[in-house]
Protein backbone atom coordinates (compact mmCIF):
# COMPACT_ATOMS: atom_id res chain seq x y z
CA UNK A 1 0.00 0.00 0.00
CA UNK A 2 2.34 2.61 0.95
CA UNK A 3 4.48 1.93 -2.35
CA UNK A 4 0.87 2.73 -4.06
CA UNK A 5 0.48 5.90 -2.02
CA UNK A 6 4.43 7.13 -3.27
CA UNK A 7 3.54 6.48 -6.80
CA UNK A 8 1.17 8.77 -6.34
CA UNK A 9 2.64 11.46 -4.47
CA UNK A 10 5.41 10.95 -6.96
CA UNK A 11 3.05 11.80 -9.89
CA UNK A 12 1.27 14.93 -8.04
CA UNK A 13 4.96 16.41 -7.50
CA UNK A 14 5.74 15.78 -10.75
CA UNK A 15 2.39 17.12 -12.04
CA UNK A 16 2.71 20.18 -9.90
CA UNK A 17 6.29 20.89 -10.61
CA UNK A 18 5.60 20.89 -14.55
CA UNK A 19 2.25 23.24 -14.00
CA UNK A 20 4.66 25.89 -12.42
CA UNK A 21 7.74 25.29 -14.81
CA UNK A 22 4.77 26.17 -17.59
CA UNK A 23 3.74 29.15 -15.60
CA UNK A 24 7.11 30.47 -15.50
CA UNK A 25 7.39 30.45 -19.12
CA UNK A 26 4.70 32.94 -19.24
CA UNK A 27 5.25 35.06 -16.24
CA UNK A 28 9.40 34.96 -17.25
CA UNK A 29 9.37 37.67 -19.85
CA UNK A 30 7.07 39.94 -17.97
CA UNK A 31 9.19 39.75 -15.31
CA UNK A 32 12.39 40.62 -17.24
CA UNK A 33 11.00 43.16 -19.18
CA UNK A 34 8.79 45.37 -16.98
CA UNK A 35 8.78 44.27 -13.08
CA UNK A 36 12.44 43.32 -12.53
CA UNK A 37 14.41 44.48 -15.48
CA UNK A 38 17.70 45.08 -12.72
CA UNK A 39 17.01 40.82 -12.74
CA UNK A 40 16.78 39.92 -16.34
CA UNK A 41 19.94 37.75 -16.67
CA UNK A 42 19.02 35.60 -12.96
CA UNK A 43 15.08 35.03 -14.15
CA UNK A 44 16.16 33.90 -17.81
CA UNK A 45 18.14 30.75 -15.90
CA UNK A 46 14.87 30.00 -13.73
CA UNK A 47 13.26 27.85 -16.16
CA UNK A 48 16.26 25.69 -16.57
CA UNK A 49 16.74 25.51 -13.03
CA UNK A 50 13.27 24.52 -12.46
CA UNK A 51 13.83 22.08 -15.32
CA UNK A 52 17.14 20.66 -13.25
CA UNK A 53 15.18 19.93 -9.80
CA UNK A 54 12.68 18.22 -11.78
CA UNK A 55 15.15 15.77 -13.31
CA UNK A 56 17.20 15.44 -10.75
CA UNK A 57 14.43 14.01 -8.61
CA UNK A 58 12.93 11.96 -11.67
CA UNK A 59 16.66 10.40 -11.43
CA UNK A 60 17.20 10.59 -7.85
CA UNK A 61 13.68 8.50 -7.31
CA UNK A 62 15.00 6.32 -9.87
CA UNK A 63 11.96 6.21 -12.41
CA UNK A 64 11.74 3.72 -14.45
CA UNK A 65 11.86 4.11 -18.44
CA UNK A 66 10.51 1.32 -20.43
CA UNK A 67 11.70 0.90 -24.29
CA UNK A 68 7.48 0.18 -24.90
CA UNK A 69 7.03 3.97 -23.47
CA UNK A 70 9.66 5.87 -25.04
CA UNK A 71 10.86 3.81 -27.99
CA UNK A 72 13.09 6.80 -28.69
CA UNK A 73 15.35 6.33 -25.81
CA UNK A 74 18.03 4.59 -27.54
CA UNK A 75 18.52 7.23 -30.01
CA UNK A 76 18.14 10.14 -27.29
CA UNK A 77 20.75 8.06 -24.89
CA UNK A 78 23.66 8.21 -27.65
CA UNK A 79 22.46 11.74 -28.34
CA UNK A 80 23.38 12.55 -24.84
CA UNK A 81 26.48 10.64 -24.70
CA UNK A 82 27.47 11.99 -27.70
CA UNK A 83 26.90 15.95 -26.25
CA UNK A 84 28.86 14.62 -22.91
CA UNK A 85 31.89 13.81 -24.99
CA UNK A 86 31.61 17.20 -26.95
CA UNK A 87 32.58 18.58 -23.84
CA UNK A 88 35.92 17.94 -24.62
CA UNK A 89 36.14 19.54 -27.58
CA UNK A 90 37.21 22.98 -26.57
CA UNK A 91 39.23 23.61 -30.12
CA UNK A 92 38.51 27.07 -30.62
CA UNK A 93 37.92 28.09 -26.59
CA UNK A 94 39.81 27.48 -23.09
CA UNK A 95 37.10 27.70 -20.80
CA UNK A 96 34.19 24.73 -20.01
CA UNK A 97 31.34 27.53 -19.81
CA UNK A 98 30.83 27.34 -23.36
CA UNK A 99 30.33 23.29 -23.37
CA UNK A 100 28.11 23.64 -20.30
CA UNK A 101 26.02 26.39 -21.83
CA UNK A 102 25.85 24.41 -24.83
CA UNK A 103 24.72 21.59 -23.26
CA UNK A 104 21.72 23.46 -21.36
CA UNK A 105 20.78 24.36 -24.88
CA UNK A 106 20.80 21.69 -26.51
CA UNK A 107 19.19 19.33 -23.65
CA UNK A 108 18.26 21.91 -20.89
CA UNK A 109 14.27 20.73 -22.17
CA UNK A 110 14.88 17.47 -23.55
CA UNK A 111 13.59 15.87 -19.72
CA UNK A 112 9.82 17.07 -20.76
CA UNK A 113 9.57 13.43 -22.64
CA UNK A 114 9.92 11.69 -19.44
CA UNK A 115 7.91 13.97 -17.01
CA UNK A 116 5.00 15.05 -19.22
CA UNK A 117 4.00 10.89 -19.11
CA UNK A 118 4.76 10.90 -15.36
CA UNK A 119 2.44 13.71 -14.91
CA UNK A 120 -0.07 12.72 -17.24
CA UNK A 121 -1.80 9.51 -16.86
CA UNK A 122 -5.56 9.75 -17.22
CA UNK A 123 -7.78 11.16 -19.91
CA UNK A 124 -9.10 13.48 -18.19
CA UNK A 125 -5.67 15.61 -17.63
CA UNK A 126 -5.86 16.13 -21.27
CA UNK A 127 -9.26 17.46 -21.59
CA UNK A 128 -8.12 19.68 -18.91
CA UNK A 129 -4.66 20.82 -20.74
CA UNK A 130 -7.03 22.17 -23.49
CA UNK A 131 -9.65 23.74 -21.18
CA UNK A 132 -6.72 25.41 -19.36
CA UNK A 133 -4.82 26.51 -22.72
CA UNK A 134 -8.30 28.30 -23.86
CA UNK A 135 -8.53 30.59 -20.62
CA UNK A 136 -5.00 31.29 -20.86
CA UNK A 137 -4.40 32.41 -24.40
CA UNK A 138 -7.43 34.92 -24.07
CA UNK A 139 -5.25 37.43 -21.81
CA UNK A 140 -2.35 36.89 -23.64
CA UNK A 141 -3.96 37.42 -27.25
CA UNK A 142 -5.41 40.66 -25.51
CA UNK A 143 -2.52 41.91 -24.27
CA UNK A 144 -1.25 41.40 -28.23
CA UNK A 145 -3.97 43.66 -29.55
CA UNK A 146 -2.84 45.83 -27.11
CA UNK A 147 0.58 45.88 -27.42
CA UNK A 148 -0.27 46.56 -31.51
CA UNK A 149 -2.64 49.63 -31.10
CA UNK A 150 -0.41 51.20 -28.99
CA UNK A 151 3.14 53.17 -29.74
CA UNK A 152 5.94 51.28 -30.92
CA UNK A 153 8.26 52.62 -28.33
CA UNK A 154 5.17 52.88 -25.42
CA UNK A 155 6.50 50.89 -22.45
CA UNK A 156 4.02 48.19 -22.83
CA UNK A 157 6.25 47.18 -26.33
CA UNK A 158 9.66 47.20 -24.62
CA UNK A 159 12.11 44.48 -25.15
CA UNK A 160 13.99 43.43 -22.22
CA UNK A 161 17.42 44.84 -23.71
CA UNK A 162 16.88 47.90 -24.91
CA UNK A 163 20.10 48.45 -26.77
CA UNK A 164 17.69 46.53 -29.12
CA UNK A 165 14.87 48.94 -31.29
CA UNK A 166 11.43 47.94 -31.42
CA UNK A 167 10.49 45.87 -34.53
CA UNK A 168 7.93 47.35 -36.50
CA UNK A 169 5.41 45.85 -39.32
CA UNK A 170 4.02 48.96 -40.94
CA UNK A 171 3.26 51.56 -38.26
CA UNK A 172 2.85 49.32 -35.09
CA UNK A 173 4.90 47.32 -33.04
CA UNK A 174 5.47 43.42 -33.88
CA UNK A 175 4.00 42.13 -30.94
CA UNK A 176 5.70 40.19 -28.24
CA UNK A 177 3.37 39.55 -25.42
CA UNK A 178 4.32 38.21 -22.35
CA UNK A 179 7.82 37.52 -24.08
CA UNK A 180 11.10 38.84 -23.72
CA UNK A 181 11.45 38.86 -27.11
CA UNK A 182 9.51 37.94 -30.95
CA UNK A 183 10.56 34.52 -31.04
CA UNK A 184 8.96 32.93 -27.80
CA UNK A 185 5.41 34.50 -29.20
CA UNK A 186 6.02 33.15 -32.38
CA UNK A 187 7.30 29.87 -31.34
CA UNK A 188 3.80 29.64 -28.36
CA UNK A 189 1.60 30.46 -31.68
CA UNK A 190 2.88 27.95 -33.86
CA UNK A 191 1.81 25.41 -30.88
CA UNK A 192 -1.32 26.60 -30.07
CA UNK A 193 -3.06 27.94 -33.46
CA UNK A 194 -3.13 24.17 -34.55
CA UNK A 195 -5.28 23.18 -31.61
CA UNK A 196 -7.48 26.09 -31.82
CA UNK A 197 -8.34 25.06 -34.99
CA UNK A 198 -9.47 21.48 -34.29
CA UNK A 199 -11.19 22.84 -31.02
CA UNK A 200 -13.10 25.41 -33.49
CA UNK A 201 -13.53 23.12 -36.14
CA UNK A 202 -14.49 19.38 -34.49
CA UNK A 203 -15.61 20.66 -30.65
CA UNK A 204 -12.86 18.23 -29.89
CA UNK A 205 -12.49 18.49 -25.93
CA UNK A 206 -14.59 21.61 -25.76
CA UNK A 207 -15.86 22.73 -22.22
CA UNK A 208 -16.14 26.21 -22.74
CA UNK A 209 -18.97 27.64 -25.15
CA UNK A 210 -18.04 28.08 -28.02
CA UNK A 211 -18.52 31.58 -28.50
CA UNK A 212 -15.61 31.66 -26.20
CA UNK A 213 -13.34 29.17 -27.85
CA UNK A 214 -14.40 30.99 -31.38
CA UNK A 215 -13.08 34.09 -30.09
CA UNK A 216 -10.03 33.27 -29.01
CA UNK A 217 -9.16 31.83 -32.36
CA UNK A 218 -10.02 34.66 -34.11
CA UNK A 219 -7.98 37.02 -31.45
CA UNK A 220 -4.97 34.16 -32.16
CA UNK A 221 -5.20 34.68 -36.08
CA UNK A 222 -4.79 38.32 -35.45
CA UNK A 223 -2.16 37.84 -33.12
CA UNK A 224 -0.30 35.71 -35.94
CA UNK A 225 -0.70 38.58 -38.32
CA UNK A 226 0.46 41.22 -35.71
CA UNK A 227 3.57 39.23 -35.61
CA UNK A 228 5.14 40.29 -38.60
CA UNK A 229 6.53 37.22 -39.19
CA UNK A 230 5.86 34.94 -42.36
CA UNK A 231 7.26 31.87 -40.63
CA UNK A 232 4.15 31.44 -38.30
CA UNK A 233 1.47 32.19 -41.28
CA UNK A 234 3.10 29.69 -43.38
CA UNK A 235 3.23 26.98 -41.03
CA UNK A 236 -0.44 27.81 -39.93
CA UNK A 237 -1.57 28.03 -43.62
CA UNK A 238 0.19 24.59 -44.04
CA UNK A 239 -1.22 23.22 -40.32
CA UNK A 240 -4.76 23.90 -41.43
CA UNK A 241 -4.23 21.95 -44.89
CA UNK A 242 -2.99 18.69 -43.30
CA UNK A 243 -5.07 18.39 -40.42
CA UNK A 244 -7.94 18.73 -42.81
CA UNK A 245 -6.65 16.47 -45.50
CA UNK A 246 -5.87 14.01 -41.98
CA UNK A 247 -9.49 14.28 -41.30
CA UNK A 248 -10.92 13.68 -44.53
CA UNK A 249 -8.49 10.58 -45.15
CA UNK A 250 -9.49 9.13 -41.93
CA UNK A 251 -6.42 9.80 -39.85
CA UNK A 252 -8.09 11.03 -36.86
CA UNK A 253 -10.61 8.04 -36.61
CA UNK A 254 -14.23 7.26 -38.70
CA UNK A 255 -15.95 8.59 -35.44
CA UNK A 256 -15.22 12.01 -35.96
CA UNK A 257 -18.11 13.59 -38.24
CA UNK A 258 -16.39 14.51 -41.41
CA UNK A 259 -19.87 16.47 -42.43
CA UNK A 260 -19.82 18.48 -39.48
CA UNK A 261 -16.07 19.28 -39.86
CA UNK A 262 -16.56 20.95 -43.17
CA UNK A 263 -19.54 22.71 -41.94
CA UNK A 264 -17.90 24.16 -39.12
CA UNK A 265 -14.71 24.92 -40.87
CA UNK A 266 -16.71 26.65 -43.67
CA UNK A 267 -18.64 28.91 -40.85
CA UNK A 268 -14.82 29.67 -39.42
CA UNK A 269 -13.36 30.82 -42.51
CA UNK A 270 -15.99 32.81 -43.07
CA UNK A 271 -15.85 34.21 -39.80
CA UNK A 272 -12.11 35.10 -40.08
CA UNK A 273 -12.49 36.25 -43.58
CA UNK A 274 -15.38 38.79 -42.12
CA UNK A 275 -12.57 39.96 -39.19
CA UNK A 276 -9.82 40.44 -41.29
CA UNK A 277 -11.56 42.25 -44.51
CA UNK A 278 -14.71 44.01 -42.67
CA UNK A 279 -13.19 45.03 -39.31
CA UNK A 280 -10.82 48.33 -38.92
CA UNK A 281 -8.45 45.99 -36.59
CA UNK A 282 -8.34 43.06 -39.10
CA UNK A 283 -7.51 45.12 -42.47
CA UNK A 284 -4.88 46.85 -40.35
CA UNK A 285 -3.48 44.05 -39.27
CA UNK A 286 -3.46 42.25 -42.46
CA UNK A 287 -2.63 45.32 -44.86
CA UNK A 288 0.67 45.71 -42.66
CA UNK A 289 1.29 42.32 -42.95
CA UNK A 290 0.77 41.72 -46.81
CA UNK A 291 3.05 44.73 -47.17
CA UNK A 292 6.11 43.51 -45.29
CA UNK A 293 5.92 40.04 -46.97
CA UNK A 294 5.63 42.06 -51.04
CA UNK A 295 8.67 44.05 -49.54
CA UNK A 296 10.50 41.19 -48.92
CA UNK A 297 11.43 38.47 -50.94
CA UNK A 298 13.97 35.88 -49.47
CA UNK A 299 11.42 33.71 -48.13
CA UNK A 300 12.68 30.95 -50.59
CA UNK A 301 16.19 31.82 -50.09
CA UNK A 302 16.06 31.66 -46.61
CA UNK A 303 14.10 28.04 -46.96
CA UNK A 304 16.69 26.65 -49.46
CA UNK A 305 19.12 27.91 -46.85
CA UNK A 306 18.13 26.00 -44.43
CA UNK A 307 17.63 22.73 -46.27
CA UNK A 308 21.56 23.16 -47.03
CA UNK A 309 22.79 22.26 -43.45
CA UNK A 310 26.14 21.35 -45.25
CA UNK A 311 27.97 24.78 -46.11
CA UNK A 312 30.01 24.79 -43.56
CA UNK A 313 30.93 20.97 -43.19
CA UNK A 314 34.39 22.07 -44.94
CA UNK A 315 35.39 24.21 -41.57
CA UNK A 316 32.91 21.97 -39.28
CA UNK A 317 34.38 18.76 -40.50
CA UNK A 318 33.07 15.63 -38.07
CA UNK A 319 32.80 16.66 -34.91
CA UNK A 320 32.51 20.49 -35.25
CA UNK A 321 33.62 23.47 -32.65
CA UNK A 322 31.98 22.17 -29.61
CA UNK A 323 28.43 22.56 -28.31
CA UNK A 324 27.59 26.47 -27.40
CA UNK A 325 30.21 28.17 -29.82
CA UNK A 326 27.28 29.70 -31.77
CA UNK A 327 25.34 30.61 -28.57
CA UNK A 328 25.51 34.38 -28.58
CA UNK A 329 26.29 35.32 -25.00
CA UNK A 330 29.38 32.74 -25.64
CA UNK A 331 31.37 34.23 -28.54
CA UNK A 332 33.22 36.69 -26.07
CA UNK A 333 34.84 33.19 -24.62
CA UNK A 334 35.94 31.94 -28.43
CA UNK A 335 39.75 32.04 -28.40
CA UNK A 336 39.85 30.81 -32.07
CA UNK A 337 36.69 32.80 -33.07
CA UNK A 338 38.32 33.57 -36.75
CA UNK A 339 38.61 29.68 -37.57
CA UNK A 340 35.04 29.54 -37.64
CA UNK A 341 33.10 30.54 -40.55
CA UNK A 342 31.80 34.42 -40.18
CA UNK A 343 28.71 34.03 -40.21
CA UNK A 344 25.46 31.60 -39.53
CA UNK A 345 21.53 32.06 -38.98
CA UNK A 346 19.68 28.99 -40.12
CA UNK A 347 19.32 25.88 -36.99
CA UNK A 348 20.84 23.28 -38.98
CA UNK A 349 24.37 25.09 -40.37
CA UNK A 350 25.10 25.99 -36.63
CA UNK A 351 23.75 22.00 -35.27
CA UNK A 352 26.88 21.41 -37.93
CA UNK A 353 28.79 24.46 -36.65
CA UNK A 354 28.60 23.08 -33.34
CA UNK A 355 28.23 19.28 -33.81
CA UNK A 356 29.55 18.36 -36.77
CA UNK A 357 28.53 16.15 -39.12
CA UNK A 358 28.00 13.30 -36.50
CA UNK A 359 26.34 15.37 -34.24
CA UNK A 360 23.98 16.77 -36.91
CA UNK A 361 23.04 13.00 -37.95
CA UNK A 362 22.43 11.80 -34.40
CA UNK A 363 20.33 15.07 -34.42
CA UNK A 364 18.31 14.53 -37.36
CA UNK A 365 17.53 10.49 -36.71
CA UNK A 366 15.88 11.62 -33.38
CA UNK A 367 13.81 14.57 -34.59
CA UNK A 368 13.01 11.40 -37.08
CA UNK A 369 12.47 8.79 -34.67
CA UNK A 370 10.35 11.16 -32.28
CA UNK A 371 8.04 12.37 -35.51
CA UNK A 372 7.27 8.64 -36.66
CA UNK A 373 6.89 7.59 -32.87
CA UNK A 374 4.41 10.17 -33.31
CA UNK A 375 2.67 9.32 -36.39
CA UNK A 376 2.67 5.96 -35.10
CA UNK A 377 0.91 6.55 -32.04
CA UNK A 378 -2.17 8.21 -34.43
CA UNK A 379 -2.56 4.81 -36.03
CA UNK A 380 -2.22 2.86 -32.59
CA UNK A 381 -4.38 4.99 -30.13
CA UNK A 382 -8.05 3.49 -30.38
CA UNK A 383 -10.21 6.54 -29.15
CA UNK A 384 -10.19 9.19 -31.89
CA UNK A 385 -9.41 12.17 -29.68
CA UNK A 386 -6.10 10.60 -28.97
CA UNK A 387 -5.66 10.08 -32.96
CA UNK A 388 -6.74 13.83 -33.46
CA UNK A 389 -4.51 15.00 -30.74
CA UNK A 390 -1.50 12.72 -32.10
CA UNK A 391 -2.11 13.91 -35.67
CA UNK A 392 -1.69 17.67 -34.70
CA UNK A 393 1.75 16.39 -32.56
CA UNK A 394 3.06 15.31 -35.51
CA UNK A 395 1.71 18.27 -37.82
CA UNK A 396 3.70 20.77 -35.58
CA UNK A 397 6.71 18.95 -35.15
CA UNK A 398 7.09 19.41 -38.76
CA UNK A 399 8.98 22.22 -39.27
CA UNK A 400 11.65 21.00 -36.74
CA UNK A 401 11.95 17.61 -38.80
CA UNK A 402 13.20 19.69 -41.42
CA UNK A 403 15.20 22.36 -39.35
CA UNK A 404 12.76 25.15 -40.38
CA UNK A 405 12.51 26.57 -37.01
CA UNK A 406 14.85 26.90 -34.17
CA UNK A 407 14.07 23.96 -31.81
CA UNK A 408 17.92 24.20 -30.12
CA UNK A 409 18.43 28.35 -30.65
CA UNK A 410 15.30 29.11 -29.55
CA UNK A 411 14.22 27.76 -25.82
CA UNK A 412 10.91 28.24 -26.45
CA UNK A 413 10.80 25.78 -30.12
CA UNK A 414 12.75 23.72 -28.06
CA UNK A 415 10.52 23.51 -25.05
CA UNK A 416 7.81 23.08 -27.50
CA UNK A 417 9.12 19.98 -29.74
CA UNK A 418 10.10 18.14 -26.15
CA UNK A 419 6.63 18.99 -25.12
CA UNK A 420 4.94 17.23 -28.13
CA UNK A 421 7.14 14.33 -27.55
CA UNK A 422 6.12 14.11 -24.08
CA UNK A 423 2.27 14.50 -24.96
CA UNK A 424 2.73 11.97 -27.57
CA UNK A 425 4.01 9.65 -25.23
CA UNK A 426 1.66 9.79 -22.50
CA UNK A 427 -1.17 9.42 -24.86
CA UNK A 428 0.61 6.20 -25.79
CA UNK A 429 0.90 4.78 -22.62
CA UNK A 430 -2.90 6.27 -21.18
CA UNK A 431 -3.57 4.10 -24.27
CA UNK A 432 -1.98 1.18 -22.89
CA UNK A 433 -3.22 0.81 -20.26
CA UNK A 434 -6.74 1.21 -20.76
CA UNK A 435 -6.41 -1.57 -23.64
CA UNK A 436 -5.18 -4.05 -20.92
CA UNK A 437 -7.93 -2.54 -18.70
CA UNK A 438 -10.47 -3.90 -21.00
CA UNK A 439 -8.35 -7.18 -21.90
CA UNK A 440 -8.60 -8.06 -17.97
CA UNK A 441 -11.85 -7.04 -17.79
CA UNK A 442 -12.78 -9.06 -20.91
CA UNK A 443 -10.69 -12.31 -19.24
CA UNK A 444 -12.46 -11.71 -16.06
CA UNK A 445 -15.85 -11.84 -17.06
CA UNK A 446 -14.88 -14.84 -19.28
Amino acid sequence: MSSIHTYSGLTTFFRKGLIFFYIWILLEGSLRKWVLPGLASPLFFGKYAIMAVLTLYFIGNREKISRVSAPYMGVLLFFVIYCLLELFNMDVTDTPVVGFVGMAVHLGFLPLVFLLPRAITRSAQIDKIFSVLVWVMLPIFVLGMIQYFSPPDSFINKYVSEDLGIAVVGDHARITTVFSYLAGHTALLSFVMPFMFILVTTGFRMKQGRVVVIAVFLLGLLNLLMTGSRGPVGFFVIDVILISLGIGLGFAGHKLNKSLFIVQLVVVSLLGLVVLTQTEQGTEALDAFVARVEGNSDVGYRVEDALDPFKFLDTSGLIGFGPGTTYEANQKYLTGRERMPVYWEEESERVVIELGLIGFLIVTVLRLWVFGFTVRTMFSVTESSYKLIAMVLAIIQLPTVFYLNLAVFNWMDNIIFWTTAGIATAIHQIDLHEKQKTSNLSLASG
